[in-house]
């Protein structure tokens, strides 16, 4: 089981963009590169954070999602599939603001 507290910032950005399974994202937005994948996920791995326990996820201080309901919780064996889950569509909103000239949160 992933850490108590989830943290991605031990791991590499490629681990981490391949973890994301993105193939679909790259058809929906071509011009966006693997390049620019990267570079927000050198940023961001730092300040992504998601505790087993409670089910919240955050963005440095910023609590991002929570489940309502404790049954409901995720309790992560990977961290391929807390970045699938958890992380991904952070990710990729991050990495659309970027190249559409917005801030990345």
């Amino acid at each position: 089981m992933v850490k108590h507290v989830g943290k991605i910032n031990g791991l590499s950005n490629e681990t981490i963009y391949r973890s994301l399974g993105i193939g679909e994202f790259y058809n929906q937005y071509p011009r966006i590169t693997k390049l620019d994948v990267i570079n927000v996920i050198s940023v961001l791995k730092h300040k992504l954070s998601y505790n087993n326990t409670t089910g919240i996820t955050k963005v440095g201080n910023w609590e991002i999602s929570r489940y309502s309901r404790m049954v409901d919780i995720q309790k992560y064996n990977s961290y391929d599939d807390l970045i699938r889950w958890e992380f991904s569509g952070l990710i990729l909103n991050a990495v659309q603001r970027v190249h559409n000239g917005f801030s990345m949160i």
